[in-house]
């Protein structure tokens, strides 16, 4: 009778030395995972924030390039202008507006 005790204590004994060893393992991966999983988290905070910060640049670079394609389109009515009067007007129309101009 002793020898089925003995058995079964020492399966008893294994047994729970298994689930230790189980318990073990599982514990060292979920502590790893939770690492993981934090670190991803991190980067996609990091990642959310720069992709922020580089909407807010192409909104800023867009209203510059607004403004500057209105300059531009100033710019050309002024050269436009300049065209009209420099080569369709008369030289004594245009002398004659210069002078008005100073007075």
């Amino acid at each position: 009778m002793k020898e089925n005790g003995t058995i079964i204590i020492n399966a008893d004994s294994q047994l729970r030395e298994g689930l230790d060893q189980i318990k073990n393992y599982l514990e060292i991966h979920i502590r790893d995972l939770s690492r993981e999983a934090e670190k991803k988290d991190n980067e996609i905070t990091y990642l959310k924030d720069a992709l922020e910060k580089a909407r807010l640049q192409m909104e800023g670079n867009t209203q510059l390039i607004n403004k500057l394609l209105g300059e531009l389109s100033k710019l050309q009515n002024d050269i436009e202008w300049y065209k009209w009067t420099y080569e369709k007007r008369s030289l004594l129309g245009t002398i004659r507006e210069k002078l008005l101009r100073k007075h």
